[in-house]
């Protein structure tokens, strides 16, 4: 019984949280006047955005300029380099070896697509050093490291596996491997956590994958639980999902966990501003 009251709590309170904050923002966004264009130019370059990692030329025609700026630790340009060398990751180095890549695909008889995003993915590409491509984890690592909460998210993609192999860290004596391994994954979580403060919502959705994986010792559950509560009112096109995982978990929970699960929703919800349905 305690148990059930203590989510009914929680859900009061974020009830209480959410409602007032969804009409001042909709009143915030009636008076808010559209920015001046001098003003956009001013902070283009400045002003992170999710959608602006893609050059809309060959990376190699930036790459000069993006890598200059990621040299004077700009984080927006070691975002944008890691994020662009992490999408070219996995292209092939030489025409070579892109024209037997398109082989295999026509002779495994893969799918049309599959064949176009090989295509497009070596044409943005071409001309970019196997080395470079290596760096993309040290790039997002060091503007995630710098605040920039995109490049924490996307880290947050990236296994241990494969940063070691990036960072040249695979060829290291096994318990070595296993510390790097560690360390690794638990700089990654603190960096998502860095972000999942400011309302990052794939920070918090990386979070969750990792409560629900139990991957937080004892706290997996708590927070598992806080995340789903703060994603069901970041996405409430996606509420009943959410609801529906929670309740599983809440089949399980302590008392302790809802109440510590209250604690950091709260503190997120602070930070955090829902999104219109997609």
């Amino acid at each position: 019984m305690q148990k059930y009251l203590a989510a009914i709590s929680l859900m009061a309170l974020l009830t209480w949280w959410y409602w007032p904050q969804q009409q001042s923002n909709q009143a915030s966004l009636a008076h808010t006047p559209e920015p001046q264009s001098a003003a956009i130019a001013d902070t283009a370059e400045s002003a992170p955005n999710v959608d602006d990692w893609r050059l809309p030329q060959p990376l190699l025609t930036e790459f000069n300029r993006l890598n200059e700026k990621a040299r004077q630790q700009d984080p927006m340009a070691q975002y944008q380099l890691g994020r662009n060398l992490y999408f070219c990751y996995y292209s092939a180095d030489n025409d070579v070896a892109h024209q037997q890549k398109l082989d295999e695909l026509r002779q495994t008889g893969d799918s049309s697509a599959s064949f176009a995003n090989n295509y497009d993915r070596y044409s943005y590409c071409r001309g970019i050093s196997r080395a470079d491509k290596n760096r993309f984890a040290d790039l997002l690592m060091q503007a995630a490291v710098a605040g920039h909460p995109e490049a924490a998210a996307e880290i947050g993609t990236v296994s241990a596996k494969l940063y070691l192999q990036a960072t040249g860290q695979d060829k290291l004596e096994r318990d070595a491997y296993v510390a790097a391994r560690q360390a690794y994954l638990k700089h990654q979580q603190t960096l998502l956590e860095n972000a999942a403060q400011t309302g990052h919502v794939n920070a918090i959705k990386l979070l969750l994958r990792d409560a629900m994986g139990q991957r937080m010792g004892e706290d997996s559950t708590a927070k598992a639980l806080a995340y789903l509560q703060v994603l069901r009112h970041l996405e409430p096109e996606f509420a009943d999902r959410y609801q529906w995982q929670e309740q599983r978990l809440l089949s399980t929970a302590s008392a302790d966990d809802i109440s510590r699960a209250e604690q950091t929703a709260l503190t997120l919800l602070k930070n955090a501003t829902p999104h219109p349905p997609r």
